[in-house]
């Protein structure tokens, strides 16, 4: 089973408030957590399971070749989570390819609520949030961010990172 567990969006915590508390119950029986970074992984635990340095910790971000490791315990039925180093896991981040790969192997996934900029930044806006588009990161390089924006659909909010 994986779990897709919300985290804060700031360093400060100024969004824990807004962590199910049935958070903490779902950590203190992890076998495992999933996590962009160690130190991100260890804050999260920290924040949520008594006995936070003896949980395991495998990395996935961008540097990470292969899902493949992170396979195995959830294939013999081990209870693992996934974070985002902030906000909601998946979104913009590659634990997108994990989820898909786990849904091919029928292997169960649960997600909780929790704070989302994406959404936040809809809402302080002001624009309309009927049509919506995330379009993640946008392009570093100047002549391919204009062309990104140039060819961007018309009638639509888009949000970007």
């Amino acid at each position: 089973m994986l779990y897709l567990l919300p985290n804060v969006l700031d360093e400060e915590g100024n969004s824990a408030f807004l962590i199910p508390e049935a958070i903490k119950e779902v950590v203190a029986k992890l076998d495992g957590i999933i996590a962009e970074s160690e130190k991100g992984g260890r804050k999260f635990l920290k924040a949520f399971h008594p006995d936070f340095r003896s949980v395991p910790i495998i990395l996935l971000n961008e540097h990470t070749t292969s899902i493949d490791a992170l396979l195995s315990p959830l294939q013999k039925g081990e209870r693992w989570g996934l974070i985002s180093d902030a906000g909601l896991p998946v979104l913009a981040d590659p634990g997108a390819k994990l989820v898909r790969r786990l849904h091919t192997l029928n292997i169960p996934i649960e997600t909780f609520p929790g704070p989302s900029s994406i959404v936040y930044a809809l809402q302080l806006s002001g624009l309309p949030g009927q049509r919506f588009v995330f379009n993640g990161y946008p392009p570093r390089d100047e002549k391919q961010l204009l062309e990104r924006l140039r060819t961007l659909p018309k009638g639509e909010t888009h949000l970007f990172i």
